[in-house]
């Protein structure tokens, strides 16, 4: 699945989404000399310096080495991309999709975060049949975890079919989350570098490996 002709492509709903998410393996697409975009849907507020969530993901971005990187809409929506009709949300991710022709493109699970469930469900209209959308390529997407998704609007919890063992890269995806800052809570929290690294942990255990990212194969295609 991945060699220098990978691109990734991650959808995230906020700056920090993507290393929570995908940090190990964005450090294993550049390894081997694939290229990795993240697009973030609003960068978020944040108390007392409203631009400090924006010039963390520069940071983080310049940091992972993406080959692209944008925010699609203003902090007006934050917590409110319910707001922005579904079909606009759609006819962006089908732009950037044309843009970029991912060779995979990992999608956030939707948990109790309504942005989290607006990217998820866009997601999955732009990426019906990627030739509709005149992308001859083929996508295969994932889905990734992070965080408190245990809590969320539906009976099924994410159950993981992919393992991507991260032991080498868990170095980096911490520094990398490191840079937000802002977003950082106690030591005790999920969201902290205690939280991601036990999750990693937690996650490796099922593989034998010391740290992994666990994903959802929502489409694999073989040729």
């Amino acid at each position: 699945m991945l060699n220098s002709n990978t691109r990734l492509l991650i959808l995230s709903p906020h700056p920090d989404d993507e290393i929570l998410g995908c940090g190990g393996l964005m450090n294993k697409i550049n390894k081997i000399g694939g290229e990795n975009h993240v697009v973030v849907f609003t960068y978020g507020d944040a108390v007392d310096v409203p631009d400090i969530r924006k010039q963390e993901f520069e940071k983080v971005m310049k940091y992972m080495n993406v080959s692209s990187h944008k925010c699609l809409y203003s902090n007006q929506f934050h917590l409110r991309l319910d707001q922005i009709p579904m079909f606009n949300i759609i006819q962006e991710i089908e732009k950037i999709l044309r843009a970029i022709r991912p060779t995979i493109c990992a999608i956030p699970y939707p948990s109790f975060n309504q942005d989290h469930r607006v990217v998820y469900e866009a997601a999955i209209g732009a990426l019906r049949i990627p030739s509709i959308i005149g992308v001859n390529d083929s996508i295969n997407v994932l889905i990734y975890e992070y965080p408190q998704i245990a809590w969320n609007v539906y009976s099924r919890a994410f159950e993981p079919n992919i393992f991507i063992d991260i032991s080498d890269e868990i170095g980096q995806k911490l520094h990398a989350f490191n840079i937000y800052e802002s977003q950082m809570k106690t030591q005790k929290h999920a969201i902290s570098s205690s939280g991601i690294q036990k999750l990693a942990s937690m996650r490796g255990l099922s593989i034998s490996e010391e740290y992994a990212e666990a994903y959802i194969l929502k489409r694999g295609i073989i040729k």
